[in-house]
């Protein structure tokens, strides 16, 4: 019966502009002037992803920039839609091995537990939680998919109940310019509460272009490096920072072979720190990448790389008691090399402008945002210039169209090694842009 849901809401969706099923994946895309995201929809029988790990509807890659730049592809190849931890792109998941399993978990053959986003699994492992086990998905949730006649909203709704527990779940995508929004509400409609961590795995990676020396990503939290003491894999000798530590800002400083794979934990530096924006930068060697901004507070923070995916993955709890719901959100905009410079630009505006899906307050908070603006502009908080080329970004003297590749591409560089005077560094190219 499931199936003969999603399989109406797909064909639902196909009718209202998806874009079809690749590899007999059903799925849609959605799309602006500057995006195309392609998004599986969830089916037990045809989906992309079929495991028992990751959130269903959160199947997100791959997403095109401009018809030329392209982000989360498959990281694994071939893909297997059984294989818990191939998920693509911005792929979420709840319950977490340790204090937060899935609900109603216990380590006995045969029983059953739930998975938000994915429905009831079997245990038919005597151990503990592992999310590398496939547990099989004996019933999996029923989704109402609706898909915009313009191609920019995506909503996809489930619901289920198993003993004590129970929820509701939907997720809203909207797609405008470069960026894309993801809306989550969920609700517990069980008799029992609940707590759980929940991330996104942001596995970021592009087309013939392996993970190693170039790649960056900054993170919401200057990192020492003792930080990186406990990580595994050979992490102090392939990343370092931008500047000095510690620091916020990381590059890649060589390339990782077939067999490297590199993990770190944050969470006690984050435990440490009173209030950090849930927000992170990756990019690749040549100025390709994305920003994420999220809403939900910012509880844990880990790494994971390898050759074929780069993903920074920021933690947050949920914590629900019978009848209680929460909702956040995520904007994700994407950049391309030639557009780094208005990227960076644009780390003051996130700054200003808290990325939330709140709908009845959306007017008086963007006219908040544009007075606060306005008012920092006039008061000189924020001096506003025009870069003409990428030399803003890396202290470098303006060499136009010939600027060189290692010149340009890192934009989270800061200019601890650069001509820059104190007072332009205070001015900065990090953010709005003062010429240097």
């Amino acid at each position: 019966p499931s199936h003969h849901v999603l399989h109406a809401c797909a064909v639902f969706a196909a009718v209202t502009g998806a874009s079809g099923s690749a590899g007999g994946f059903p799925k849609v895309e959605l799309t602006s002037d500057r995006l195309k995201v392609n998004v599986y929809l969830p089916d037990p029988h045809k989906g992309y992803y079929r495991a028992c790990r990751f959130d269903w509807s959160s199947m997100v890659g791959p997403v095109t920039l401009d018809d030329s730049t392209q982000f989360f592809t498959d990281w694994r190849v071939p893909h297997n839609p059984s294989t818990p931890e191939q998920g693509i792109g911005l792929s979420e998941e709840f319950g977490m091995p340790g204090a937060d399993i899935p609900l109603g978990f216990v380590p006995a053959m045969g029983s059953s537990f739930l998975k938000i986003g994915v429905g009831q699994c079997i245990n038919d492992d005597p151990g503990a939680y592992d999310f590398f086990h496939a547990y099989p998905v004996a019933k999996p949730n029923k989704w109402k998919v609706h898909f915009s006649k313009d191609k920019t909203t995506l909503s996809m709704k489930t619901k289920m109940k198993f003993e004590d527990y129970g929820y509701e779940y939907e997720k809203t995508m909207v797609v405008n310019g470069t960026t894309l929004r993801i809306h989550h509400d969920l609700k517990n409609t069980g008799v029992a509460a609940f707590s759980t961590w929940t991330y996104s795995h942001n596995l970021f990676n592009v087309p013939d272009t392996p993970v190693g020396s170039g790649f960056g990503f900054e993170v919401p939290v200057s990192l020492s490096k003792s930080d990186f003491s406990t990580c595994v894999g050979k992490v102090t000798s392939a990343i370092s920072p931008s500047s000095k530590f510690p620091s916020p800002r990381f590059k890649f400083s060589a390339d990782l072979n077939d067999t490297d794979v590199l993990y770190c934990d944050f969470d006690g530096k984050i435990a440490k720190e009173e209030t950090l924006k849930n927000r992170f930068i990756v990019r690749d060697a040549y100025g390709n990448g994305f920003e994420k901004v999220g809403s939900d507070s910012l509880q844990g923070l880990h790494f994971y790389a390898e050759k074929s995916v780069l993903a920074v993955e920021p933690f947050s709890r949920i914590t629900l008691n019978p009848k209680e719901s929460t909702k956040w959100s995520h904007s994700v905009t994407f950049f391309s090399g030639g557009n780094a410079l208005t990227a960076a630009e644009n780390l003051i505006e996130t700054e200003l402008i808290e990325h939330v899906f709140t709908p009845a307050f959306v007017v008086p908070a963007l006219f908040v945002s544009i007075m606060v603006a306005m008012l920092a502009t006039s008061r000189g908080w924020i001096k506003k210039c025009t870069c003409s080329s990428l030399c803003c970004l890396t202290g470098k003297k303006n060499q136009s169209n010939n600027m060189k590749r290692e010149d340009s591409i890192d934009s989270f560089d800061s200019f601890e090694d650069s001509s820059l005077s104190e007072h332009q560094k205070k001015r900065g190219c990090y953010g709005t842009c003062g010429s240097p």
